[in-house]
């Protein structure tokens, strides 16, 4: 399907008035990613999401906060998450991702832990011999965790260049302006990403920015304002829920409309969803070492860890530097390097 920058903005429009509705349902939740960032997902389901049969791309939304967001355009794609007036209801849609909701690819909140997840799948992939894409959404409280800038060190380190982490670059955070702590442009060159820069409302330069060749991950900074078009924009306040249900339901009459809402259709019907709730798959054995009262746990784990390599080929273990001292580097580890994805074990180097 083929669609313009103003049939973009329709379909970004209805996202928004959805999301909003289950806000105000709830009468909490996150308003100001919802109005600054809907326009990134919205490019990234309608025109670079593909997920037909030979071809298992995935989204994850690290900066949780804007589930909202998320299970609006989830709904308007296909999926069946649910009553969207649910939304931080006792048993309905929780407030933040969980995975096992149909669409969400991983559960999300803690901010940098989607950063790490959407780097893991990626490697997966890698593995896997698919020409899959994962595609993360992150915000500035993401980028200042730690655990996110250790799994963007290991992205760069193994070039995996079927990831993109997009940011939304708003500048602010609840306690006022962003805290960053360097030029996040420049540190992601320096750990190996391809950095680009699009204005995260226009939908003709983030295509730009996302349509041009991988080398190695790619980091698109986002520029965004937060809670674009209320009262707040660009303000702290704008993060929470900080606007009265009036101005919401104005908000929602504003952006609504059915040329959006019929495109949101004709995607649903003509993609092939992700399957990303697949179960694991069992292999039934029983396995008794020969072993000794003197035999440390990590021996007898390394002894179990190799019965389980031998028998399930698709595993992939790995270690913060301590392959060997624990016994997670055992006989059938094969090394995964940026050149060939297909061994089974991971040198994350030291690692939190």
């Amino acid at each position: 399907m083929i669609v313009n920058a103003k049939q973009l903005r329709e379909m970004s429009n209805v996202m928004r008035a959805d999301a909003l509705r289950a806000l105000v349902s709830a009468h909490s939740g996150h308003i100001g990613i919802v109005m600054g960032a809907a326009d990134i997902v919205t490019m990234i389901f309608a025109v670079f999401l593909n997920c037909e049969k030979n071809r298992y791309d995935r989204f994850v939304l690290s900066a949780g906060h804007g589930s909202a967001m998320l299970y609006s355009v989830l709904n308007l794609a296909g999926y069946d998450v649910g009553d969207l007036d649910s939304f931080r209801c006792v048993g309905g849609l929780p407030g933040h991702p969980e995975y096992g909701i149909a669409g969400v690819a991983a559960t999300t909140g803690p901010l940098g832990q989607g950063v790490a997840n959407a780097i893991g799948m990626a490697i997966a992939e890698k593995h896997k011999k698919t020409n899959g894409t994962v595609y993360c959404l992150c915000s500035d409280g993401d980028l200042m965790e730690g655990v996110a800038q250790e799994a963007i060190g290991f992205a760069g380190r193994y070039c995996l260049d079927n990831l993109v982490l997009v940011w939304d670059s708003n500048g602010l955070s609840i306690d006022g302006v962003a805290q960053g702590d360097c030029d996040i442009d420049m540190r992601m060159r320096a750990a190996g990403w391809d950095v680009r820069v699009a204005d995260g409302n226009d939908f003709d330069s983030m295509y730009d920015a996302f349509s041009m060749p991988a080398n190695g991950p790619v980091f698109i900074r986002c520029n965004t304002v937060l809670g674009r078009g209320t009262r707040l924009e660009n303000k702290s306040a704008a993060h929470g829920f900080g606007l009265s249900d009036s101005e919401i339901h104005n908000l929602i009459d504003s952006l609504d409309c059915d040329a959006g809402r019929r495109l949101w259709g004709l995607l649903a019907k003509s993609g092939v969803r992700m399957d990303v709730g697949g179960e694991f798959s069992v292999v039934p054995w029983v396995f008794a070492p020969n072993v000794s009262n003197e035999m440390s746990t990590r021996e007898m784990s390394g002894m179990f860890l190799n019965k389980v390599l031998e028998m399930m080929p698709d595993i992939l273990v790995g270690s913060a530097d301590l392959g060997d001292n624990t016994n997670v580097h055992v006989e059938l580890s094969r090394d995964i390097t940026r050149d060939d994805f297909g061994g089974n074990y991971i040198n994350y180097g030291v690692r939190e």
